[in-house]
């Protein structure tokens, strides 16, 4: 892949047709994880990814954004509209996104809520990472020109973890499959299991059981009532 993945030249792989109702195939191009908070990015050729986590030996771990992603296609988009402005270099590499995966042949945008499928790791993408003031700093112009169409990437969650590598397969599995229990937890087809139906012949009987039930309640009140001392009459 040329430019947006680094400048490489060398002959793609073909990414065999993805599974599990996944589609939109694609691969994963390049790896880099943060050793520590505002710290450089480093490249890596593989890396592991830990459920409910993220990225082992990532600065950033936990929380709803434990792995961020951008899409070659849009960084390239990106630089394509900054070339020839003058104000910097036309070619950036895209460690400067700070992100911690480069995926092609994926469309990202507007893709809250599904799943990325990373060789045989699943990441359920939380929303957008919008472009920070630290784009500045490495090409004047970057952060607008990240803005629009998702292009600065989008983070996510490892709902299924396992060992990646530059060169994965990688596709968005098809919408409604991301399985994400949180997301469900209010649904009230799925809060509560419904118990058993009740008998035919349970209908009289609990109506008869609950008749005797509120008569004995009341002679019950009215017997105690008529234990009670009744005292002086009001004058």
């Amino acid at each position: 892949m040329t430019g947006a993945a680094g400048g490489s030249n060398a002959t793609r792989e073909t990414v065999p047709p993805p599974a599990n109702g996944s589609h939109a195939a694609g691969r994963l191009e390049r790896i880099w994880i943060k050793r520590a908070k505002l710290g450089p990015m480093d490249p890596r050729p593989t890396a592991r990814l830990v459920a409910g986590e993220g990225i082992a030996g990532n600065a950033d771990r936990g929380g709803r954004r434990q792995v961020t992603v951008i899409q070659a296609e849009r960084w390239a988009d990106a630089l394509a509209e900054l070339a020839g402005d003058g104000r910097g270099p036309d070619d950036v590499d895209p460690s400067e996104r700070r992100a911690n995966l480069m995926v092609s042949g994926v469309a990202l945008a507007e893709a809250r809520g599904r799943v990325l499928r990373i060789g045989g790791c699943r990441l359920l993408i939380r929303g957008e990472t919008r472009p920070c003031e630290r784009m500045e700093r490495a090409r004047a112009g970057l952060k607008a020109a990240l803005g629009p169409d998702w292009r600065g990437g989008v983070y996510g969650e490892v709902i299924e973890g396992g060992d990646i590598a530059a060169g994965d397969p990688v596709a968005l599995e098809a919408p409604g499959d991301a399985a994400d229990p949180a997301s469900r937890r209010d649904d009230p087809a799925v809060a509560a299991p419904a118990g058993p139906a009740p008998r035919q012949d349970e209908g009289p009987r609990a109506a008869l059981a609950g008749s005797a039930e509120a008569t004995g309640g009341a002679l019950e009140t009215a017997g105690a009532a008529a234990a009670v001392p009744r005292g002086p009459a009001p004058a």
